[in-house]
C-alpha cells in the first residue's frame, strides 16, 4: 500500500525507530524529531508523497504526509493532486473540503498532529495510545504488532464475519482505533481528538439523467499531462461498459484496457471481444499458482493487509494489477457502479421494509446474513451475534427516516456508508501500492448526483443503458455476464438473476477453479498449521468442529471448501494480529512477542 507509520510522544528516541522499523516496510522517506516525533512513509511513490520544512539547525519542524490518490474536478475534466498541491492542502486545510479521490492526510506542525481522512472512508487510519506515545499507522497489523499482545474484538469482527460487510467504524483490535470517512484526528499535549462525518449527499432537486453522466465524463477524463495513459479494467459487466463507452465516445484520451482470469471465463471472454471488436488494446493476465514458499509468502501479507474481506486466495486474481506498467499507466476501475443502477440490499428492498420502518433488529438481520465459515466456539460465536446485532441497531438509529428519503435511497445509502469503506478501504490501500487509480463512481460528487437522479432512471440500470445507446449504440449488442453467465443486454435485473442462476447450474463447468487449485496446493501447510499448538490451544476455536470440517474437505467433500478457506485465512490474519516481534516492556506492561514470518 502507500503506508504509513507514526510515533508521537515525549520519549521518540532511536530505540522508538528501531522497533518502528523492525514493523513496516523499506519507507520512501522518514521524519524524525527527537523525543517528539518519527514518521516512515513508502509503497508505490506517485500515491505516497510527502514533504517537511526544517529550522536553521536543520532539524525537522514540521511534516506532511498524502497518502492515496487526491482528484480535483474541474469544468470538463479532473486533475490528480501533486506535491505542490498537497504542500498547498497542507498551508491551507479547507482545501480538503473540496477534494474528491481517496486519500489519507497527515500533518504536522508546533507539537500538534493532524490526520484527515476523504468523504467516502476509501482510505483510513488506525492509532493508539499508550502511557507515553500514540502510534498511527495505515495497517492495523502494523499497529498491533508494534503494541504487541493485542486481541482480537470479536464483537466488531462479528458483522464483518456473519454479514455482507461490517457496519460500523470500529477496529477489530482492542485498544487500537479507527479513522471513519471525513475523519479528523488531532494529537496535541491536550490530548487526542477525533471525529468523523457519515456521508450525507444532499437532496436538493431532482438532476436531470445528463447531469450525473456530465460528472462520469469528466471522471473518465483525467488531466495526465501526457505522463500517463488510462488502462480500464474491462468485463462482461454493465459498470465497466458505461466506462468504456464514456472513453470511446471521447477523442481526449489514449486509453487502453485489461482484463485478468482465464481466457474461457465469461466475464474475459466477453471483456476481450469488445475491447477487439472496437480496436481497443487488451491485456490479458491469468492467474497462476506460484510455488509453495511464494504462495504463503502472498497469501499472509495478503490477509494481514485487508483484514479479512475475501478469503486469502484472492490474491492470486488481485496480484496481477502488478503486471501493469505501473510508470506509465493510470488505472480506471468501475467498482461501485452498482449504486446507481439499485442493486445492493434488494432483499431488503423486497422483504424487510416494515422491518426497517418498525426497526426490528431481527427482522433486518435475517436479510443481511452472509457466513463465511462457523468454527469458532460457543462464547466467540455469542460476541459476534451480539456484535451484530449492537451494530445494526446503532445503523437503524443513525439512518433518515425511510419514508422521506423512500426505500431505494435509504438502501443505497446504507451501503455508501457501510460497504465503501469497511469492504474497500483496506484493499484501495494495497493497490495503491502497486500503481495510481481511482473509481469514478466511487467520487462523492458522482454518489451525491446518484441521490438526487430518480430512482426509475436508476433501476434495472436503466440510465447506464441509455448512456451505452447513446454514447457508442454497437456495445449493445454484446452480452452481459452475472454469476458467471451471459444474458442479453436488454434483460432486466430479476429476469437476468433467475437466467443466469438456471443456465449456470445447467452448463458452467469451471475449467480454472482457482480457490481449489489453492487448497490442494497449500495442502501439507493448512494439516500442518491445523495441528500445531497454537491452533489446538486456540481458545476461540471449536477444534473438533474445525479438524471435522479440515479433514472431511481433504477426503473429498468439497462442501467444506469454504471452511477451510476461510479459517485457513482467519488463522494468517489471526497470526499477523496476534504476533509481535520480541519481548519487551511498553508503557508499563510485560508483553509476550512472538516471531512471525512476514
Amino acid at each position: 500500500m502507500s503506508w504509513f507509520f507514526g510515533v508521537i510522544g515525549d520519549s521518540v528516541t532511536q530505540k522508538t525507530i528501531s522497533l518502528a522499523s523492525r514493523v513496516h516496510n523499506t519507507p520512501l522517506n522518514t521524519f524524525f524529531s527527537n523525543r517528539e516525533f518519527y514518521f516512515a512513509a513508502g509503497g508505490f511513490q506517485p500515491t505516497c508523497l510527502s514533504g517537511a520544512t526544517s529550522n536553521s539547525s536543520n532539524e525537522i519542524e514540521s511534516v506532511w504526509i498524502a497518502a492515496g490518490c487526491g482528484l480535483r474536478l474541474g469544468q470538463t475534466n479532473c486533475t490528480i493532486l501533486t506535491q505542490n498541491d498537497w504542500s498547498g492542502v497542507d498551508r491551507d486545510k479547507s482545501l480538503l473540503k473540496g477534494l474528491s479521490g481517496h486519500f489519507v492526510f497527515l500533518s504536522y506542525h508546533g507539537g500538534q498532529f493532524e490526520a484527515y481522512t476523504d468523504q467516502l472512508g476509501l482510505r483510513t487510519l488506525y492509532w493508539a495510545r499508550t502511557e507515553t506515545e500514540t502510534i498511527v499507522s495505515s495497517r492495523l497489523d502494523w499497529a498491533a504488532q508494534y503494541l504487541g499482545g493485542c486481541t482480537i474484538n470479536f464483537g466488531s469482527l462479528g458483522s464483518r464475519w456473519l454479514m455482507f460487510n461490517q457496519l460500523s467504524y470500529d477496529s477489530l483490535v482492542d485498544g487500537i482505533e479507527r479513522l471513519g470517512p471525513s475523519g479528523k484526528l488531532v494529537i496535541s499535549r491536550d490530548g487526542v481528538h477525533h471525529s468523523h462525518k457519515v456521508f450525507d449527499p444532499i437532496r436538493d432537486r431532482d438532476h436531470s439523467q445528463d447531469e450525473l453522466v456530465h460528472l462520469l465524463t469528466r471522471f473518465t477524463n483525467p488531466d495526465l499531462r501526457g505522463k500517463l495513459h488510462i488502462t480500464l479494467g474491462l468485463s462482461g459487466g454493465l459498470d465497466s461498459r458505461v466506462l468504456f463507452a464514456l472513453l470511446l465516445s471521447s477523442d481526449a484520451q489514449l486509453f487502453q484496457t485489461h482484463t485478468f482470469g482465464c481466457s474461457d471465463d465469461p466475464d474475459v471472454y466477453v471483456g476481450r471481444k469488445i475491447s477487439r471488436e472496437c480496436g481497443i488494446d487488451n491485456s490479458l493476465f491469468d492467474a497462476t499458482l506460484p510455488g509453495p514458499e511464494e504462495l504463503l509468502r502472498i497469501s499472509n501479507d495478503y490477509a494481514a493487509q485487508t483484514n479479512l474481506v475475501e478469503p486469502a486466495s484472492t490474491i492470486l486474481r488481485l496480484r496481477l494489477y502488478r503486471a501493469l506498467d505501473a510508470q506509465s499507466l493510470l488505472l480506471l476501475d468501475g467498482g461501485y457502479g452498482e449504486i446507481a443502477r439499485r442493486q445492493y440490499l434488494n432483499k431488503l428492498a423486497f422483504r424487510g421494509r416494515r422491518s426497517i420502518e418498525e426497526k426490528n433488529v431481527e427482522g433486518v438481520l435475517k436479510y443481511l446474513r452472509h457466513a463465511r465459515a462457523n468454527f469458532f466456539n460457543a462464547e466467540v460465536s455469542a460476541q459476534m451475534e451480539g456484535g451484530i446485532r449492537k451494530e445494526i441497531a446503532a445503523m437503524l438509529e443513525m439512518m433518515p427516516d425511510m419514508k422521506e428519503i423512500g426505500i431505494a435511497n435509504y438502501l443505497d445509502l446504507w451501503a455508501v456508508r457501510t460497504r465503501i469503506p469497511n469492504l474497500g478501504s483496506d484493499e484501495q490501500a494495497r493497490i495503491d501500492s502497486i500503481l495510481m487509480n481511482y473509481m469514478p463512481f466511487a467520487q462523492p460528487s458522482v454518489i451525491t448526483s446518484v441521490f438526487n437522479t430518480p430512482v426509475r432512471y436508476r433501476n434495472n440500470g436503466a440510465l447506464f443503458r441509455k448512456v451505452i445507446a447513446e454514447r457508442h449504440p454497437a456495445l449493445k449488442k454484446y452480452p452481459l455476464v452475472k454469476n458467471n453467465a451471459t444474458y442479453p443486454f436488454s434483460m432486466p435485473n430479476i429476469s437476468a438473476w433467475m437466467y443466469t442462476k438456471a443456465k449456470r447450474k445447467l452448463f458452467y463447468r469451471s475449467k480454472n477453479d482457482l480457490a481449489r487449485s489453492y487448497l490442494e496446493a497449500m495442502r501439507e501447510f493448512i494439516l500442518d498449521t491445523l495441528n500445531s499448538r497454537g491452533v489446538i490451544e486456540c481458545s476461540a476455536y471449536n477444534y473438533r468442529n474445525l479438524s471435522d470440517a479440515v479433514h472431511s474437505y481433504y477426503a473429498g467433500n468439497n462442501a467444506f471448501a469454504a471452511e477451510v478457506h476461510w479459517w485457513f485465512t482467519f488463522e494468517l490474519w489471526k497470526k499477523n494480529i496476534e504476533g509481535s516481534l520480541r519481548r519487551r516492556s511498553h508503557g508499563g506492561r510485560r508483553t509476550r512477542f512472538r516471531t512471525l514470518n512476514r
